[in-house]
């Protein structure tokens, strides 16, 4: 995975998604996250998974026009997955590659 160089759009697409799941869980509380990011090459996406320990939400009832309704409608319906996990949520984006180009 780091010797893959992702086009602009990718990269900016992944950062947004990054600041805006990284934001939501600090927001509601959250006092420990993880990421994890990880490049598919046989399914041509970038995943990126933030877990938080901030109790959860109604994963159901995202509030329009909030940063997760926004980065869901910029990527697409089956772009963004959340789902509770032990110690509070589990949000996964997979953003489409474009074109990877290996770094010498």
């Amino acid at each position: 995975d780091a010797a893959i160089e992702l086009e602009e759009r990718v990269g900016r697409a992944v950062q947004r998604a990054a600041a805006v799941l990284v934001a939501n869980a600090l927001q509601a509380g959250a006092s420990e996250i993880t990421i994890h990011v990880t490049v598919e090459t046989d399914t041509r996406r970038v995943q990126l998974r933030v877990d938080d320990d901030a109790g959860g939400f109604d994963v159901d009832a995202i509030p329009e026009g909030r940063g997760l309704d926004s980065l869901r409608a910029e990527l697409g319906d089956d772009a963004l997955e959340l789902r509770r996990n032990p110690r509070g949520t589990t949000a996964c984006v997979a953003v489409p590659l474009g074109v990877p180009q290996e770094v010498s």
